[in-house]
């Protein structure tokens, strides 16, 4: 009888075991949801993104919707026109929508809408530059001042250490500009033999090509070009073919668009500074989603958070592994 016991007594732990292993089989098997899930409330959020045809916000749309898939939220994906007061109309529609959290381009511009954003404890997240004075919860992207030493370094580097370079940029007052042309400032310091200069174009395409041709027309001395901004980093390359200047001078520039990675292709352009847009997408909703699990207790600390993501310099040679192809479609709201 107690042989039978015993025999009784081993089977239960037998089994016991086996089902604790089946258990933490299936539990790996299932993917790990937010807190959010857990109770069943699924968290609702916006992204703000200019009506532009730039892959830098769709990459950035690609990044949100994964972590959404990971993380169990669900994200409006927002376009609007910027020349029509349509992102302060698509801000209170969202305030209105009661949405737990907005992802939007940076501004300081609309004070009291960000300012009714946090007394209604709406978080939100800038992205493309940051302004950390104004009421925001945190800035996911690159550190500009350290984008511009880095792309300044990389560019002394294929110039031996010497010569003059031109610096063009689209407002050298805006935030991400003065950050990036004050990096590239202190990191040509460090080189004796190089020289800096600045044009500025107020985000004018004709007035650009105009004054670089006549820069570098009444200055043979510069043998480098570093466009900082989106306009001069995708028509340089054109307006250097159509005059046959592109052997004269070496070019870096700032974002991995259609038009910059052709001219790395064709060889005018050396390098390509660019950030992770699909991280920043994936990285404000994991900042969302730390917000309301209890993270951001720090009012003082949220004023000033950053998330800054690696400063990543594109050449020729591996440029295809920053290519990414995704034929996913995604479904836009354009308001």
């Amino acid at each position: 009888m107690e042989k039978e016991i015993r025999q009784i007594r081993i089977l239960t732990v037998i089994l016991a075991v086996l089902l604790c292993a089946v258990a933490a089989v299936m539990i790996s098997l299932f993917p790990q949801y937010s807190a959010s899930e857990e109770t069943g409330e699924t968290k609702r959020f916006v992204y703000l993104a200019p009506l532009a045809e730039e892959d830098y916000w769709v990459d950035i749309a690609r990044g949100i919707k994964a972590a959404d898939k990971d993380m169990g939220s669900d994200t409006l994906l927002m376009r609007f026109n910027e020349e029509n007061g349509e992102f302060e109309m698509s801000i209170e529609d969202a305030i209105n929508a009661e949405v737990d959290g907005i992802i939007m381009k940076s501004t300081e511009d609309i004070p009291d809408i960000l300012e009714k954003l946090a007394e209604d404890q709406i978080p939100v997240i800038f992205y493309d530059n940051d302004y950390p004075d104004v009421k925001r919860t945190a800035y996911v992207g690159i550190d500009n001042y350290q984008a511009g030493i880095k792309a300044m370094e990389a560019l002394i580097n294929l110039m031996e250490g010497k010569g003059k370079i031109l610096i063009t940029t689209r407002n050298i007052e805006a935030v991400s500009q003065s950050k990036r042309i004050e990096g590239c400032q202190d990191a040509a310091e460090q080189f004796p033999e190089i020289e800096i200069a600045v044009l500025d174009h107020q985000t004018n395409e004709l007035l650009y090509k105009e004054k670089l041709l006549n820069t570098l027309k009444s200055d043979p001395s510069i043998n480098a070009i570093l466009c900082l901004d989106g306009v001069s980093a995708d028509i340089t390359g054109d307006i250097l073919k159509d005059n046959r200047s592109e052997d004269k001078v070496t070019v870096a520039a700032f974002d991995l668009t259609d038009k910059t990675k052709q001219y790395l292709e064709e060889g005018i352009y050396s390098l390509v500074i660019m950030q992770d847009t699909y991280q920043i997408g994936y990285e404000a909703v994991k900042q969302l989603h730390a917000y309301w699990s209890g993270d951001y207790t720090d009012k003082e600390a949220e004023d000033t958070h950053c998330v800054f993501l690696d400063v990543i310099c594109v050449m020729r040679e591996d440029l295809e592994k920053y290519v990414r192809e995704d034929d996913e479609e995604l479904e836009w709201n354009v308001y």
